[in-house]
């Protein structure tokens, strides 16, 4: 009896730490009709894939437990359905919720709570607008629909969407006139406000063709382009403070951005087999490096260790191998073992859970972690602002702080930065509990100091 209780609660810690390891070091990986997930530790494809008919697109939440899905309805190339998996359980949340449009992109709010997607809205099979959405990530259900753009006849397209680490400001690209004399238009969400271009202008760059957009940090945008009045290819950098913009020469288009976990370097792909490594401190360029594999996009993950990459479909066929290489340095890069995965199907879009972190070394922690409640007064609404601050860690080397409200991840603070983060639209009189933790350039961590406010 001793022996068949032990073994029982033996059982239940497994199969506990297992269900607790599951969201870490995977890569989901959709195909024609499903959705694989990749084992970084294992180095093989685990579990019973995710059947779903034609996925799209892809994104996880920041702790790896859930795993967003737009999927195109059969029969009907004009709209999506969005779902939601769970990915310790590996099943669905919650019942799929049929989207205005054909999803472009996803982001995920810092802290997990709401899905923004890019959307194309037809009529019949035209394209004439551009709506923007907010989907409730723990419900599934579409909490907003907003109206960018409308009145086209099919010359209109979507570039990307990304947001700031605060999780304050989401931007929006999209191009009208397609092909020569594309006009590129970037719209803002203001996530407190709930208004798109809240108290700001929409960004508008002529004869421009597209390219990738993604947030930098808090204060830095970056959006590829190429003027073609000027036959350059660009870097436009935008402050999401005013909304003001300078254009850079680049050696190369960028065609897509991966960001370091850092936040101080960025990957970008230029073409073939040749990547560009940016330096976003002082927006400077390094020589272009071969990683020796045709690719098209790049993702970095969330250690700063490792770089994926995979084909577009092209002359050559679809995209059927997905690379891995080593990040050796600034711009040194060597292949993984195993260097590459092979997928038998096509493969259209890829997302990584985060890397675990039950390893890593621990640091100096910050200091003197400081809170208090601000409110501010709208037309239709007050917003309470959880206000918190902090001083740096003793540890010369901390690059970034991660912030946690009542044990959820919400937002990254660059060690560069003002050291505050403002917590907006909290409940009047509740208390809420705060820890920040620090991390290093090589992604050691400090212990976490908490407070409540």
């Amino acid at each position: 009896m001793k022996f068949s209780n032990l073994l029982m609660t033996f059982c239940l810690c497994w199969c506990s730490f297992l269900s607790a390891e599951s969201r870490f070091n995977k890569i989901y990986i959709t195909t024609q009709d499903e959705i694989k997930t990749y084992d970084t530790v294992q180095n093989q494809f685990v579990g019973a894939p995710f059947r779903i008919n034609s996925p799209r697109v892809l994104a996880i939440s920041p702790d790896g437990a859930k795993l967003f899905v737009t999927n195109s309805i059969p029969f009907s190339a004009i709209s999506d359905k969005f779902y939601i998996f769970d990915t310790e359980k590996r099943e669905r949340i919650a019942t799929p919720t049929l989207l205005p449009g054909l999803g472009h992109k996803m982001v995920v709010s810092p802290d997990g709570k709401f899905v923004y997607i890019s959307n194309i809205h037809f009529n019949k099979s035209v394209r004439v607008g551009i709506n923007f959405l907010v989907m409730d990530a723990i419900s599934g259900e579409l909490i907003k629909s907003l109206e960018i753009a409308s009145g086209f006849n099919n010359d209109i397209d979507l570039n990307g969407i990304t947001i700031t680490p605060n999780g304050e400001k989401v931007y929006i690209a999209y191009n009208q006139n397609i092909g020569l004399n594309s006009n590129v238009f970037i719209d803002v969400y203001d996530v407190q406000s709930g208004e798109i271009n809240f108290n700001v202008k929409p960004i508008e760059l002529k004869n421009r063709v597209p390219g990738a957009i993604i947030a930098v940090n808090d204060e830095k945008i970056y959006y590829s382009n190429f003027d073609q009045k000027k036959s350059k290819n660009m870097l436009t950098i935008i402050n999401p403070l005013n909304n003001k913009f300078i254009d850079k020469l680049t050696n190369s288009f960028l065609f897509t951005f991966s960001l370091s976990p850092n936040r101080k370097t960025i990957y970008a792909s230029v073409g073939g087999s040749n990547i560009e490594v940016i330096n976003t401190q002082n927006n400077t360029e390094s020589k272009i490096t071969s990683l020796k594999n045709d690719f098209y996009t790049t993702t970095v993950d969330s250690s700063g260790k490792k770089i994926y990459s995979f084909d577009r479909a092209g002359d050559s066929g679809p995209p059927t191998i997905l690379y891995v290489d080593d990040i050796k340095g600034a711009n040194s890069f060597a292949p993984a073992k195993p260097p590459r995965i092979k997928i038998a199907t096509e493969i259209l879009d890829m997302v990584l859970s985060p890397v675990s972190i039950s390893n890593k070394v621990k640091i100096a922690p910050p200091r003197d972690l400081r809170g208090k409640v601000i409110s501010n007064d709208f037309l239709t609404q007050k917003d309470y602002i959880n206000h918190i601050t902090w001083k740096a860690s003793l540890d010369a080397s901390v690059v970034v702080y991660s912030i946690y409200r009542d044990d959820e991840f919400i937002a990254d603070v660059p060690a560069i930065a003002i050291l505050e983060f403002n917590d907006h639209n909290r409940v009047p009189e509740k208390q809420y509990t705060y820890k920040v933790i620090a991390i290093t350039d090589n992604d050691e961590i400090s212990e976490p100091i908490f407070i409540q406010v």
